[in-house]
């Protein structure tokens, strides 16, 4: 399962991700060059804190018995959180915890004595030894120490002060983990300002983009996108407003033609009509007259089949046209308030007939901004459809309410619903549930297509949904407006 995280949390985190992987290769770069001297290299912190305590017991050991210096060890092993012990030049524990120290470590707390005399003489410091070996504590560091007035010593003979510890890396004394995290972030801070400001241009851009495009997908082509960058995403916003343009110039042909059509259809179509009707009249008089006359029912049944065709392609060009119009919206279109009660009253008189019940609940003081003829029409429509498809089902029920800012109006029945995958797709212009497109199955496909644009010509809303358990409703969602009186309503010209 893909985590559903943002384009710059996932950037930032390739950019860590790269931080962490270029640090484990050059730790692997390291261990492998250095090999057993990797543990040296993470030692070497920790010599001039041995060199410290070294030199602190070295000028404490004249006046210090062996229970002293127990007890003065033990106190720099708790402190440092390592293992203190002294020893003499054959090896042989002196003082500190009672530790048997590792095969690898035992030749290096023997050395040759001759070779540390002529140093000695000289006041050399001795260079310390680092040993890692194996077995619970595997750490080790020694450092030569003079004592000339030790009990029991011989004149030449070197004490050693030997370090050891069962950690490393999270031993504070040998490796300062501090520095490397200040390392760390100097490198985190280095990377966030390098990227910042190219991933927060990065997503600016896209997030522009993506609202750009949910406005095309919903008809909206007047979005115009940043397109002053020099890179690929200058060019892709270029082309998102050439896209626009150009979907927008060919909505606009295409709407600007279907009205041209339907209104060039309308008037022939009309004089069709009225020359059936006298046919039809002549043809019964006609027939009266002839010796022989045509059979009645047969040129009934003709003219009144021409007569259905005729009207079929009228409403057809009618819906046409109003679709047409819902999309040539003027870019000032003046939306008023508009009384809803009274409004839904003038369709449920437009729409109501036999056989069917339109019931309406709606507050008298609900106001919207919308234009009162596109409202009308887009609701009309919606109360048509729910007619014609679940009018024998029970009533149709229109309802609105306030919320916030905007008023929901709801055109609901009880018929059988539509199919869920369908509800995405009845506001797509000459869509129809019924593929095969028979007449007797319905309209033309241009209803709801004409109650979108409509409504969102009004700078609004609509959805649909099933309703449970049997229905559909179609919500329609507008801007809230303040209440108007007559006076007001008639100045304005619209209904009060």
């Amino acid at each position: 399962m893909r985590l559903g995280l943002k384009l710059a949390t996932r950037i930032l985190l390739l950019a860590l991700s790269n931080l962490l992987l270029i640090a484990l290769a050059f730790s692997l770069f390291l261990r492998l060059q250095l090999q057993e001297g990797f543990g040296y290299f993470l030692m070497s912190a920790g010599r001039e804190k041995a060199r410290l305590i070294a030199q602190q017991v070295a000028m404490q050991l004249p006046d210090l018995d062996q229970p002293k210096l127990d007890r003065l060890l033990e106190s720099y092993s708790r402190a440092n959180g390592i293992i203190l012990m002294v020893y003499d030049s054959l090896g042989n524990r002196l003082a500190g915890r009672d530790l048997l120290p590792p095969a690898e470590v035992e030749p290096r707390l023997r050395p040759k004595l001759g070779s540390l005399v002529g140093k000695t003489a000289q006041n050399t410091w001795i260079p310390p030894f680092i040993q890692i070996a194996k077995g619970p504590v595997p750490y080790w560091m020694g450092l030569w120490l003079p004592a000339p007035r030790v009990q029991k010593a011989p004149r030449r003979q070197m004490l050693m002060l030997v370090l050891a510890s069962p950690t490393l890396v999270t031993n504070p004394f040998f490796f300062e983990l501090r520095p490397w995290l200040e390392i760390a972030g100097i490198a985190l801070a280095i990377t966030i300002l390098c990227w910042l400001p190219m991933i927060s241009a990065l997503t600016r851009a896209i997030n522009q983009m993506m609202s750009a495009t949910a406005r095309i997908a919903e008809g909206q082509f007047d979005v115009v996108v940043s397109a002053d960058r020099k890179d690929e995403l200058g060019h892709l916003g270029a082309s998102i407003n050439r896209m626009t343009a150009r979907l927008d110039m060919y909505t606009r042909g295409r709407n600007r033609f279907l009205g041209d059509v339907a209104h060039e259809l309308r008037s022939p179509l009309g004089r069709m009509q009225a020359a059936l009707g006298i046919l039809e009249r002549n043809q019964f008089l006609a027939s009266a007259q002839q010796e022989h006359p045509m059979p009645s029912h047969a040129c009934e049944s003709a003219v009144a089949d021409l007569l259905e065709e005729v009207e079929l392609m009228s409403g057809l060009t009618e819906e046409l046209l109003t679709f047409a119009r819902s999309k040539l919206v003027p870019e000032a279109l003046q939306l008023v308030p508009t009384n809803l009660a009274v409004l839904v009253s003038r369709v449920i008189r437009a729409e109501r007939t036999a056989g069917t019940n339109i019931r309406a609940q709606i507050d008298p003081s609900l106001y919207v901004k919308a234009e009162p003829e596109y409202l009308f029409r887009s609701v009309a429509n919606a109360v048509r459809n729910a007619v014609r498809y679940a009018g024998l089902h029970g009533d149709v029920r229109v309802t609105a309410e306030a919320r916030a800012d905007v008023v929901v109006l709801s055109i609901s029945d009880d018929g059988p619903g539509i199919a869920e995958e369908a509800l995405e797709h009845i506001f797509t212009p000459f869509y129809r549930l019924d593929p095969s497109r028979d007449r007797r199955s319905g309209g033309t496909g241009l209803g709801l297509s004409i109650v979108r644009g409509c409504i969102e010509a009004c700078q609004g809303s609509v959805a649909c949904r099933n309703r449970i358990p049997t229905g559909l409703e179609v919500t329609i969602t507008l801007q809230a407006a303040q209440p108007v009186s007559p006076g007001q309503a008639a100045s304005m010209g619209v209904p009060a």
